[in-house]
């Protein structure tokens, strides 16, 4: 949402400008010495308004932030909430997430913060996405080895999309959750979240850490285990593993992929997760990505897997730009639109993992 221009901009900015870094190259390697040598360096993608990094920043005063914000309208919100609150260790930058490792050096930052960027929901626009490998690749230009990204969102689709992104870029999936504040709030809140969490909208979130180069290395050479769940395992899930097996195939890609299907259900409704297909799938670490067809096969898996907190679970879909079902045809009849969402499902995937 477009954000109505402030007045009287100029003066408030110079009123508060001890907190604005104007020329932040300058700064590259040497951001501590604003705070002290042993600090940590944290820095934050499009803070907004700045409440998540002022109150962040105010609960840890031995930590310098560095806050980037490229709409003046906003920044101005933050530093004046800065100043207000007697803030030493945090400071604001106008630039390019793109250009990042310009302003800073490498190893020089311990944790990044991405919360709620934009998703850019079609696959055209994928590359703008601050989850995208290239965007990725870039943070792993500052962060130290075992350095943080703590992203946010309350867009599913890209979170989804997002946590196959991390191990691609080299980064390890810890601490992943569909419904962040299930149990009550947990960390500081930013006022988008604190909206649309009063609204009953999950909020996802996930810590991806910078593996050192030659951990990540192997995923060139990665074999990707794929398993896809639907109810029955006669129809959507055969369908996704032929599709799947004949798209790596025809692109010469078959060695790096073991690709399998399964049931959740003997037969009817309801019932509890078919034991062959519980016993497929309490494998767990032999398998890289869970896929149902639907909400209910997704729910089936995370009841197994304890929540899925190393994000394997995904709807087909979700890896395309319409999220959503792959309807079962046993109840429509509709053969030939479950084939052509299983087709443009696998095709995504594809796109994703390689």
């Amino acid at each position: 949402m477009r954000m109505r221009k402030k007045p009287n901009l100029i003066p408030r900015m110079e009123r508060c400008s001890d907190y604005q870094i104007k020329d932040p190259k300058s700064w590259r390697g040497h951001w501590r010495e604003l705070l002290s040598p042993g600090c940590q360096l944290r820095v934050e993608l499009g803070c907004g308004k700045g409440r998540f990094t002022c109150e962040t920043a105010a609960a840890e005063p031995e930590v310098l932030f560095v806050a980037i914000e490229r709409v003046p309208d906003a920044m101005v919100i933050a530093m004046e909430r800065a100043q207000a609150m007697g803030l030493q260790n945090v400071r604001f930058i106008d630039a390019d997430v793109a250009d990042l490792r310009e302003y800073f050096a490498p190893d020089e930052v311990e944790r990044i913060y991405i919360n709620f960027c934009d998703p850019w929901p079609t696959n055209r626009h994928a590359r703008r996405r601050l989850t995208h490998p290239d965007f990725l690749e870039r943070y792993r230009g500052v962060l130290r080895d075992g350095g943080e990204i703590h992203f946010k969102t309350d867009n599913s689709g890209l979170f989804a999309w997002s946590l196959f992104q991390f191990p691609k870029a080299g980064y390890e999936l810890r601490e992943v959750t569909d419904d962040l504040h299930a149990d009550g709030i947990r960390g500081v809140m930013t006022d988008y979240e604190e909206k649309f969490h009063s609204l009953g909208t999950p909020i996802h979130r996930c810590v991806g850490v910078k593996l050192h180069r030659e951990a990540a290395a192997g995923d060139e050479q990665r074999i990707f285990r794929v398993l896809f769940v639907c109810h029955g395992n006669i129809c959507r899930s055969p369908m996704a593993e032929f599709v799947l097996k004949d798209l790596v195939e025809q692109a010469g890609l078959a060695h790096r992929f073991r690709i399998a299907s399964a049931a959740t259900s003997s037969e009817e409704v309801g019932n509890p997760v078919y034991p062959p297909a519980r016993q497929k799938l309490a494998e767990h670490e032999n398998w890289d990505l869970f896929l149902g067809m639907d909400e209910a096969n997704l729910r089936d898996m995370r009841r197994l897997f304890d929540g899925d907190p190393s994000g394997k679970c995904s709807l087909l879909l979700s890896h395309t730009d319409r999220p959503g079902q792959v309807a079962d045809p046993w109840y429509t009849g509709d053969f030939e639109a479950t084939w052509q969402d299983v087709l443009e499902g696998c095709q995504s995937l594809l796109d994703e993992l390689i």
